[in-house]
């Protein structure tokens, strides 16, 4: 394939240099400089906020490379497969700043149509140069869009040196995708191995390069001795987390080396993902190390610990489950606690006690993301998830009333079988078209029809409850009855929602945007402490602008932080307190320069592209993952300390702008 388009483009180049071309002197512009200072770019801006795609494309030829190049960074946000061939043509622009936002853009494809322009970037490096920056982003996008056949090519590349810090990035992001899609493949996993055990590569190369091993999750035995010493010899804790990660993949003689790292380890954030990796190993080595973090001093190890062994715990070890249960936790720790002892324990006696204490604690506990979790354990068993429907909730505690119904579907799924009282409920709120349940119940149903065989045939009763739902108010829950109608009556699934010009989008105030600093700050003020964040104006107007405005006029005053992932994100701004629903409004997604490779990032939480509206989160580690899929556009820059001590339900006090 790459023969046969390098020699296609070669002969058509042959060809046209041959022609008499006869036209009158014009002035070749090369400089690029992309303003939204201006007002020619904010329309510009505008066209992809309106989704005028075909505006867009016209720009993709116009004589000033500034609007090629801008134009093929907004494509990045609403790439469609009709353009990708618009954007190819660009990799072989004569201006460097074009092909670079060309090879970003047709990454964001993630599509094989885009292979064959992304190869010419190689092909052409006699004629164009090499750029390591143009590289970088077509190395990163055939991981996008290739198949595995691409990972084993750039697993063998070997003619990057350490000094080639872009070049190796892109390599390391090529594979790092090509991972997380499920592809593996020996030589990538030795490449990997190298970067990772060498202090000399960079360290943003030897982070991509931990990622991409626990992504693709190889057996790492023979290689025990190059991780345990890069994780001993590397200084930089978000590198050291996935490096302390991957020593689960290395077999079960690691445990011994696992346990006196986490007797040492003084960062939580980097005892979480050892626990992480410690699912690798067999059963008893695994009990042995979770059983003894879930006394962790850290609420997060506890946690983790807590429910790495509800996902892989076993009923051999009820015994000590059931001591557990009348052993002294923190709550939070306790609900895993008595979850997994209810989803284990096959003692009736036992087991018994343990739900007792179960809804001992959902009838005394105030606090109502404490009690979340213990509603969270009623749900491992179908006995007790059906006790769930006579605990009083009020109605407007939408936190309670998501807890239960989460808690109800998850035990069908885990059960693969329903109670007429449970369905008749879970069908009831859903056909009131509450957000949260449509969101959940639609899946189900699509999961399992034999257990709901009159919706399963009904399409009627479907478009009856969607048409309740406000968009885009309830617009995750229309997402997820789409993806359910889709599997169910055999229709085509299209997010056509969010490709309407003059619907749900609210425009950019660029007013307000022409009046603010190159970086203004906001202070999120929380009953933890304060944290201070940068705005990226320049890559994020629509989801700075919309952020400004919501937070100066009051709208997060009181609103709760409702998500906390030990080691991921905070999560929070949501209008309900339990994360579902949004505003009248959505914004656009801002993908160009989302990379997500440190902790502190500022993004906008969604349900999907072009989704966002209130919600936003901040990363406590590198997630590699969101990169080019969520918008990015703040930097934590002081307030670590109360970050880290945030939980779930605390309050966010105000959020103060400083222009």
């Amino acid at each position: 394939m790459r023969g046969i388009i390098y020699c296609f483009f070669s002969m058509l180049l042959f060809i046209m240099g041959c022609k008499e071309v006869v036209e009158e002197d014009v002035e070749i512009l090369t400089d690029v400089h992309i303003d939204l200072d201006s007002s020619a770019f904010q329309e510009v801006y505008d066209f992809k906020d309106r989704w005028e795609r075909d505006s867009l494309a016209e720009l993709l030829s116009h004589p000033d490379p500034s609007f090629r190049a801008f134009a093929a960074r907004l494509f990045a946000d609403i790439i469609h497969p009709d353009y990708i061939n618009k954007i190819g043509e660009l990799i072989n622009d004569p201006v460097l700043e074009v092909r670079r936002e060309a090879a970003f853009t047709l990454g964001q494809s993630r599509s094989e149509q885009s292979i064959p322009y992304l190869l010419q970037v190689f092909e052409q490096q006699d004629s164009l140069g090499v750029d390591p920056l143009t590289f970088k982003y077509a190395l990163e996008a055939i991981g996008k869009c290739g198949d595995s056949t691409y990972l084993a090519l750039l697993g063998d590349i070997s003619t990057y040196g350490v000094q080639d810090t872009l070049l190796l990035e892109g390599q390391m992001l090529g594979m790092f995708h090509l991972g997380y899609r499920g592809y593996s493949d020996d030589n990538a996993t030795r490449k990997a191995i190298q970067f990772i055990g060498d202090t000399i590569v960079p360290s943003s190369v030897r982070l991509i390069s931990a990622n991409f091993l626990v992504v693709s999750s190889p057996d790492l035995t023979e290689y025990r001795e190059v991780v345990q010493s890069a994780f001993e010899e590397e200084q930089d804790p978000e590198i050291r987390m996935f490096l302390g990660q991957l020593i689960g993949l290395t077999g079960r003689e690691s445990a011994a080396w696992i346990q006196q790292q986490m007797a040492q380890e003084k960062d939580p954030r980097v005892k979480v993902q050892i626990l992480k990796g410690v699912s690798y190993l067999p059963a008893a080595v695994r009990h042995q190390i979770l059983s003894s973090a879930l006394r962790d001093p850290h609420l997060w190890v506890a946690q983790t610990a807590g429910e790495l062994l509800l996902e892989f715990g076993s009923s051999h070890y009820y015994e000590t489950y059931a001591n557990w249960a009348f052993s002294t936790f923190p709550p939070e720790t306790y609900a895993f606690i008595l979850a997994i002892g209810n989803k284990f324990i096959k003692n009736t006696l036992y087991l018994h006690m343990v739900q007792d204490l179960i809804f001992q604690k959902i009838n005394t506990i105030h606090d109502p993301f404490l009690k979340q979790g213990f509603i969270w354990a009623a749900g491992q068993n179908g006995e007790t998830a059906a006790r769930l429907l006579t605990v009083s909730v009020d109605e407007n505690d939408y936190v309670l009333q998501s807890a239960i119904i989460e808690a109800l579907v998850h035990s069908v799924r885990i059960q693969d079988k329903i109670s007429p009282v449970i369905r008749d409920y879970l069908l009831d709120k859903w056909e009131s078209g509450d957000v949260a349940a449509v969101s959940m119940v639609s899946p189900l149903i699509s999961e399992f029809p034999h257990l709901f065989p009159r919706l399963a045939n009904d399409q009627e009763s479907w478009n009856r409850v969607r048409s309740k739902l406000a968009i885009p108010e309830n617009i995750e829950a229309d997402i997820e009855m789409a993806k359910a109608i889709s599997i169910l009556f055999d229709e085509v699934y299209t997010p056509g929602y969010y490709e309407t010009k003059d619907v749900y989008t609210q425009s950019i105030n660029w007013e307000l945007y022409n009046k603010l600093a190159d970086e203004p700050r906001a202070e999120i003020i929380t009953n933890r402490g304060s944290i201070q964040i940068k705005l990226n104006k320049i890559e994020a107007p629509a989801s700075v602008i919309n952020f400004i405005n919501l937070a100066e006029s009051g709208y997060y005053n009181g609103k709760i932080i409702h998500r906390v992932v030990p080691n991921f994100v905070i999560q929070g701004g949501g209008n309900r307190g339990d994360g579902y629903g949004s505003m009248e409004y959505t914004i656009r997604s801002e993908l160009r320069g989302s990379e997500f490779d440190a902790s502190g990032w500022v993004g906008m939480a969604s349900a999907g592209l072009h989704t966002e509206s209130q919600q936003w989160f901040i990363t406590y580690r590198p997630a590699l993952h969101l990169n080019g899929r969520y918008t990015r556009f703040g930097k934590m820059i002081d307030g670590w300390s109360a970050l880290m001590e945030i939980k779930k339900g605390d309050i966010i006090k105000e959020i103060q702008i400083h222009r």
